[in-house]
């Protein structure tokens, strides 16, 4: 849930810390020796707001940052390995949990569209839309990405409003 600095306990935000960035560094601390040793490569799942904020969520905004700079501190260590280091950052997807948000919603449908209406396409992305993502980053053909921050944001980063 969006919550401003003033309602956001210490308490808060450890766990956000810990479900967000802590799991991501170890994550890719346990992965490494493996990655050494077949040159592969890290994706971690970030959001946009980590790289151009949100209101009313400093503690999620955080942690997503602290995601990307994670990715890309391991992507200068990790290069000379052989191990590339991404993070995808999407905007809106429609997920279970992003319908289990709206559900608790006045008006589900109208929340969802106000969502949808974020992204200059229109609409929020699909599960296997960020996967196709993550598949072009974890193939050969994106061999020379690395330390990126890719945005499958349907536009929402310009800031417009249909």
């Amino acid at each position: 849930p969006a919550m401003t600095i003033d309602q956001t306990s210490l308490e808060d935000f450890e766990s956000l810390l810990r479900l967000n960035l802590v799991s991501t560094f170890l994550g890719c601390k346990l992965a490494v020796p493996h990655l050494r040793k077949t040159r592969g490569n890290i994706i971690n799942m970030s959001s946009e707001v980590g790289l151009i904020g949100q209101a009313a969520a400093p503690a999620y905004v955080a942690t997503k940052a602290g995601q990307v700079g994670l990715t890309r501190a391991l992507a200068t260590d990790l290069a000379a390995d052989g191990v590339r280091v991404n993070a995808v950052c999407p905007a809106g997807v429609m997920t279970p949990l992003m319908q289990e948000w709206a559900d608790t919603q006045y008006d589900p449908d109208e929340a969802l569209r106000m969502v949808d209406s974020w992204h200059l396409l229109g609409r929020m992305a699909t599960i296997d839309e960020i996967g196709e993502v993550c598949a072009f980053l974890a193939s050969d053909e994106a061999s020379f990405i690395t330390g990126q921050a890719i945005c499958p944001d349907g536009g929402a980063a310009l800031g417009y409003r249909r």
